[in-house]
């Protein structure tokens, strides 16, 4: 299960899969876990110059499938008397962890790359980032099919 609820991408594209199927369109999809962490590389000091992130997913021609910061922005996961926990991005305070995510796409064939770019304050330069691609396949039993995609980001030079 996702540290924090499911993200708007989940949720427009189980929307989008629903209409689909009840247009009489073919209703497969491809469910993607999405875990970005920075490298144990990465001091907590260097995260703190992260001003926001960026999701970037392209399909295998290279095309851009989604770009979008809003997704990984710091949200409050829990709060206990002695400690409160945050996933995502923010000037200052980006934890190594950036949460799990849920993504979904009516590509069921071929391969899509999942990009996490961690940009500083000065004109979005892109100070950390990583990338993992992964093969598609029809999401059909939840315990198996849903697709792991987790991605490391360290210095970008």
């Amino acid at each position: 299960m996702a540290p924090f609820d499911l993200s708007k991408l989940f949720s427009l594209g189980l929307l989008s899969t629903a209409l689909l199927g009840a247009a009489g369109c073919n209703s497969d999809y491809a469910l993607y876990k999405v875990h970005p962490m920075f490298s144990d590389a990465v001091k907590a000091s260097d995260r703190g110059l992260v001003e926001k992130c960026r999701l970037v997913i392209t399909d295998d021609k290279g095309g851009i499938v989604l770009n979008d910061s809003e997704i990984l922005k710091l949200r409050k996961i829990s709060s206990d008397s002695n400690n409160d926990v945050y996933v995502g991005c923010s000037g200052g305070s980006t934890p190594k962890d950036l949460g799990v995510l849920s993504y979904s796409s009516s590509l069921t064939t071929g391969r899509l790359t999942f990009t996490v770019e961690a940009l500083d304050n000065v004109a979005d330069h892109v100070i950390f980032s990583g990338s993992t691609t992964e093969n598609a396949k029809v999401f059909a039993n939840p315990k198996s099919d849903e697709i792991t995609v987790d991605i490391s980001l360290t210095a970008k030079h």
